[in-house]
Order: C-alpha cells, then structure tokens, then sequence
C-alpha cells in the first residue's frame, strides 16, 4: 500500500497549509491547492491516504511527482536507480516557421456575489471554471483567493472522456504554423487577446501519456509547439515531460524560458509579461523563432501586434 506520508519530502516546496489532522499541498498534476493528505489514522481515513480534489487520479500524481512503482511504504524516491536515458532519433526542424494570426478573443467572465468566475470551454461537454475572490489573512493582508472547478457532461469532476487542448479547434493550420503553449488558460487568453494562437493541456492532464497524445495531436495538425514553461520548479518538470512526449511523437519544438527576458520578474508568467511589456516580450518571440530557422536570412512575417505600445 502506498503511503504519501513517507514520500512528503518531494512535496516540501509544495505545501500551502497544515492543520492539527492533514497536509494540503499543490497537486504536481492540476498545480491547484487541491491535494491533502492526512496526517493520522481515524474512522474515515488511514494515516498517509491523499486525494486531490480537483479530480486527479492517483497514479497520476504518483506519476507527476516521479514515483513509477513502490514495493513498500518506507521508500523514498531518492533512493531509486535512475534509469538509463531514452534514446530518440534526430528530429529535423521545420524550415519555416511563423507565429498563427488568429481574430482576437477578449476573455469573458461573470460575477457570483463577490466571485469572479470565469468559464474555459475545452469541449461543447466539457469545460472548467476559474473562481476568484478577494480575502483578508489572520494578518489583515488583502489576498486573491483562486480555485478551479471542472465539469464533465453537466457533472462536477474530469469524467472518463479525454480532454482536448483549450481552443485547439479553433487554431487554423497551415505551413510552419508554430503555436504557442504556456500554461494555464488565462496566459492562453491573453495570447489570444494579442491575435497570437495559442493551446495548453487542461490543469489535470499533465500525465506523460496525456502530453503524448497531446503531442501527437499536434503534429497530425501539422502544428509546432513554442512552449513557455512557468518559471518554478513546477513550471521546469512539466518542460521535461513536453519535450520527452514531444521527442516520442517525433514533433520538433522549442521553448521559451521567461526568466531570460530582460523584463521579468520573480513570480511572473507570461501572462504578466505579455500583458504589461506587449512590444519587448513579442519582439523577444519573434527573434527567439528566427534563431530557430535553417535559413536565419528569411525573414519572419511581422505581426501587427508588435505595433501595439507597452
């Protein structure tokens, strides 16, 4: 039987809160503070039993947090062999590549009482929302309070059927198209928002075998991902798990690490610095792309959201 309590030491940086009877931390899979896991043996659960509310499955987060198989509840994680790596065969890169033009999408929202609850539709039965709503601390700190809800077929939960990409059908496909995939719906709205397309996975479907399928799906459109990992721990295994689904699928792709941009700062995402440095972080996209070329004296189709001003 597997036990969290003798594998919390990979959920350290993790944790949110601690109370007299669980841990809740951030779930590896969803990244919401959805994943408790209770500290003592009681009527209803035993010591080390865990959950992610969101809907994660086990295996999932076993999976996300590195675990692949256990045989007892006393081992750790660092103590297992690493295993040799996989050997891929060489990908040759596009020869042309350019950003996908898209109708700019304002995003859209509603209030319930004092929470701001905005809708992403993955698919016409599935869909997740995002709920936010201004707290104060024991300390008197005004704080934002988010969590994430998702439905499948009108019920509460991820259900059996397999997520799409956010607004993958929505991308248009042609030669060279490279989309970009950051994570998180909302940084994939503001991308929008600027007339650039782009796709993340849905916040409980970063399993290798989802971001394999993903992967795949991608490259049977015809589609390069440009992926914009968060800039955390987190962010940097997730990269990991693209690049490796990407490497099976035989899909060429790039990545964009934010915390190489001038403008950045601790704790942001693109979302931030897309929506408060427009030109700079753009400009950096376009020549990061053009870096990527076989043929660097071709010119990249300029964007008219590079006209926008910070």
């Amino acid at each position: 039987m597997f036990n969290m309590l003798d594998h919390t030491d990979l959920l350290t940086h993790r944790l949110v809160k601690e109370s007299p009877s669980e841990y809740r931390y951030l779930c590896p899979v969803c990244d919401n503070d959805t994943l408790t896991v209770k500290k003592h043996t009681s009527s209803t659960f035993t010591a080390g039993a865990y959950q992610c509310w969101a809907g994660c499955l086990c295996k999932e987060i076993r999976e996300a947090m590195g675990v692949k198989s256990y045989e007892s509840n006393v081992t750790s994680l660092n103590k297992w062999k690493s295993s040799k790596p996989k050997e891929y065969p060489p990908i040759v890169p596009p020869q042309y590549l350019e950003l996908i033009p898209v109708e700019p999408r304002a995003p859209s929202f509603r209030w319930d009482g004092d929470k701001r609850v905005q809708r992403y539709n993955y698919s016409e039965s599935q869909y997740t929302e995002r709920i936010e709503r201004m707290t104060t601390t024991d300390d008197g700190e005004l704080v934002r309070d988010k969590t994430f809800r998702q439905y499948s077929n009108g019920r509460l939960g991820k259900g059996d059927e397999l997520w799409p990409m956010y607004l993958i059908d929505k991308i248009p496909i042609g030669t060279g198209s490279l989309v970009v995939v950051p994570e998180g719906e909302k940084s994939v709205q503001a991308w929008w928002l600027h007339g650039i397309a782009a796709t993340c996975p849905q916040g409980s479907c970063w399993t290798s075998s989802d971001l394999k399928r993903y992967a795949q799906q991608l490259k049977d459109k015809s589609l390069y991902p440009l992926l914009i990992p968060d800039p955390d721990l987190a962010g940097q295994r997730k990269r990991d798990k693209w690049i490796e689904a990407c490497r099976d699928a035989g899909l060429w792709s790039m990545v964009l690490d934010l915390r190489e941009l001038v403008y950045w700062q601790e704790g942001w995402d693109s979302y931030e610095l897309l929506m408060l440095h427009t030109t700079y972080t753009l400009s950096s996209v376009y020549d990061l792309v053009k870096r990527q070329l076989i043929k660097p004296h071709e010119m990249l189709k300029t964007h008219e959201a590079l006209k926008v001003s910070t």
